[in-house]
């Protein structure tokens, strides 16, 4: 194991740490368990208050059940190596990326998953300090999509999972280095996998599923390196690999001047000059990369937390700032915790063997101390705790480190199964809260209500997702508690555009003048002032509030669409016809603009290319109803009933559900009644 212990040390009794452990672990699940209504404030350990007592009890009796049934059985599983190469390499994996997969996020809402899948979708590379997390993305999303028609939010679900088997292996080959027996290994392994971290495997969307693992291989293979039963590059190279993986990593340098120090005392010169070198290559990346990128103010500026109050209320001392930094350890490193204290309790009996694995492990600890204290609390823990949850796997490492540096120190079974449930209940409590897609939201609501007005943003946030799912409900409540939190032109707009679709004009009305009163000159409000005034038909206030907003983003197609139909309205068909056709030349793919511009010309008596606009809208979007009505009424114009009959029933036939249905019905009771009286 690399630790050497004196003679006088070994022939000690060993101790047991089982009672205190029994009682913090008994204590956690009963907390996780217990009926109370747990503040939004404490996120990190709240997450069953959501559910009644049948969740409740099920959640916690799975996390007992499972560590009380695997440590019965751990010792009598076969020893033959292929049994036992099958369980570990093949069969647990499958069985946790059945578990990642049942467990996997309802919502993307926590981080910034919806930002996340929106630059894969149109190709923008927004976080330089992340540089190999976006690649990882782009590349999983560009073969996916491609073999597999998943969409950005699949592929990295994708990344996810692969991040969590990568994660499992690494946990094994640590708990199989680092302890002799079977059931100090299961221990190891229970304590180093499960947490709060282990949702970042259940499809999370977001740019850090595979920076716990790669953290974690770079600390067993600094152990290893150290210990000298590895490579001294590994560590190196796993170090710039998760630098890469976000910046913040450049808080575990302090480990790598542990490894230049040691093989300095191992007269090593080469190595020496190889762990400086990578530290400095790791300080020269931090600064070129986000210098040349368009986004360099954001990425670096605000990068630490300021360290002193100022004119913020969440600085590095204020309260709020440390009760989250006590729900994000609740949250990710509980098991180790609990084990730490129980280790401190009895800190003078342990007889504690140092050594220098365990020197380059303390090294780390800055940096896990950095990774949740300095960071800009603007991220908020809450909702952007993904970022922080690589603190509990240096912690868990350390601590089950020096657990395995304390040999005379022993646990009872019922105390391994405690602590075990402890860990597998911190995971479940929050994977569950997070699959269930209602809870999900209303989690978040709470904890995006935690920031004030740092909270405005998440919601609208949420409100444009859950508008683009067609939850308008919800997503009006969202808007309406941003614009509470923090007025913004962009929420008054996407309230006013809400109401404006659900034909409610006195309310979009009075968001749009709340949103000028903000910024008389964005596009948008007027935009959808000029639209209100078209429902309303004033076509005149209409088509001055509209050129206004042309003015103001004259390459919005919208705008342009929206114009011609407001100066077809008036009766000017030729300059509406140039707006329309500005619509489709800025937006081709968009059937409801092909639509208009059919229309335009139909008005005009230019059939021929009425018909092909309403053909291409149909081409674009065969759902929408509004060009197989043109097309039917157009037929029926010419006196093709048959025709005009045979396309409406088409569409109902194809869209039995549509919203148009009843407008669809009624015109074709009107062409059959019209051949009728032809016939007759």
């Amino acid at each position: 194991m690399g630790t050497k212990f004196s003679s006088d040390l070994m022939s000690k009794p060993r101790l047991t740490l089982s009672t205190p452990i029994i009682i913090l672990s008994a204590v956690y699940l009963a907390v996780i368990l217990a009926p109370l209504e747990y503040s939004s404030r404490l996120w990190g350990i709240n997450h069953l208050v959501y559910f009644g007592w049948d969740t409740r009890i099920t959640v916690v009796g799975i996390s007992l059940l499972v560590p009380l049934l695997l440590f019965g059985i751990v010792s009598k599983i076969p020893g033959r190596r292929k049994i036992s190469w099958f369980l570990l390499h093949l069969g647990v994996p499958l069985l946790l990326l059945a578990l990642f997969y049942l467990l996997r996020m309802s919502t993307h809402f926590l981080g910034d998953g919806i930002l996340r899948a929106r630059e894969l979708e149109v190709g923008i590379w927004y976080l330089p300090t992340e540089p190999l997390g976006v690649l990882v993305n782009f590349l999983t999303y560009g073969l996916t999509s491609r073999w597999c028609g998943f969409g950005a939010i699949e592929a990295i679900e994708v990344v996810s999972f692969i991040g969590g088997i990568l994660f499992y292996f690494v946990a094994l080959s640590f708990a199989r280095y680092r302890f002799k027996e079977r059931q100090e290994q299961l221990l190891a392994f229970m304590l180093l996998f499960f947490s709060g971290t282990t949702l970042l495997f259940c499809g999370y969307v977001e740019t850090y599923s595979l920076l716990p693992a790669v953290i974690a291989i770079y600390l067993v293979t600094g152990i290893k390196a150290i210990e000298r039963s590895g490579s001294p590059l590994r560590p190196l190279i796993l170090y710039l690999l998760a630098l890469l993986l976000h910046f913040a990593s450049i808080y575990l340098a302090p480990g790598l001047l542990v490894l230049a120090y040691f093989y300095y005392r191992q007269n090593r010169p080469a190595r020496v000059i190889a762990a400086l070198g990578t530290i400095l290559s790791s300080v020269a990346i931090v600064i070129i990369l986000p210098s040349v990128s368009e986004r360099a103010t954001l990425s670096i500026g605000g990068f630490l937390i300021p360290l002193v109050p100022g004119e913020e209320t969440y600085w590095l001392l204020s309260g709020q700032h440390l009760l989250d930094i006590g729900n994000q350890l609740l949250l990710t490193a509980v098991p180790a915790l609990i084990l730490l204290v129980s280790l401190l309790i009895y800190r003078r009996r342990v007889g504690l063997a140092w050594d220098w694995h365990l020197a380059f492990l303390v090294a780390a600890l800055p940096g896990a101390i950095a990774f949740i204290c300095l960071l800009d609390p603007k991220l908020g823990y809450a909702s952007d705790w993904d970022l922080f949850a690589s603190t509990g796997v240096v912690l868990s490492l350390l601590v089950l480190s020096i657990y395995a540096a304390t040999e005379q120190v022993q646990l009872s079974r019922l105390g391994k199964t405690l602590l075990s449930a402890a860990a597998l209940a911190c995971f479940l409590s929050y994977a569950v809260v997070n699959s269930d897609y209602e809870q999900s939201i209303e989690r978040q609501v709470e904890i995006l209500s935690i920031y004030g007005e740092r909270g405005g943003t998440g919601f609208e946030t949420m409100g444009n997702h859950l508008n683009q799912e067609d939850k308008t409900e919800l997503a009006e409540r969202m808007w309406k508690k941003a614009a509470a939190l923090l007025p913004h032109r962009r929420t008054y707009s996407n309230l006013g555009q809400l109401m404006l679709d659900q034909g409610r004009l006195t309310e979009a009305r009075f968001y749009i003048e709340k949103g000028l009163a903000l910024d008389s000159n964005y596009a948008p409000l007027h935009a959808i002032l000029g639209s209100i005034y078209i429902e309303e038909g004033q076509f005149a206030d209409a088509q001055q509030r509209l050129q206004r907003a042309l003015r103001l983003s004259p390459e919005d197609a919208r705008i342009h669409y929206n114009l011609s139909r407001c100066l077809a309205s008036l009766g000017q068909y030729a300059e509406a016809e140039k707006c329309a056709r500005q619509a489709v030349s800025r937006t081709p793919d968009k059937a409801r603009f092909y639509c208009g511009l059919g229309i335009i010309l139909a008005a005009q008596g230019k059939a021929k290319e009425a018909k092909e606009s309403f053909l291409t809208a149909v081409r674009l979007d065969p759902a929408m109803a509004e060009p197989h009505l043109n097309l039917a009424r157009f037929s029926a114009a010419k006196g093709e009933y048959a025709e005009a009959i045979q396309i409406l029933q088409r569409y109902l036939r194809s869209y039995p559900r549509s919203p148009s249905r009843a407008k669809v019905e009624l015109l074709l009771e009107e062409i059959q009644e019209i051949q009728e009286k032809q016939e007759k």
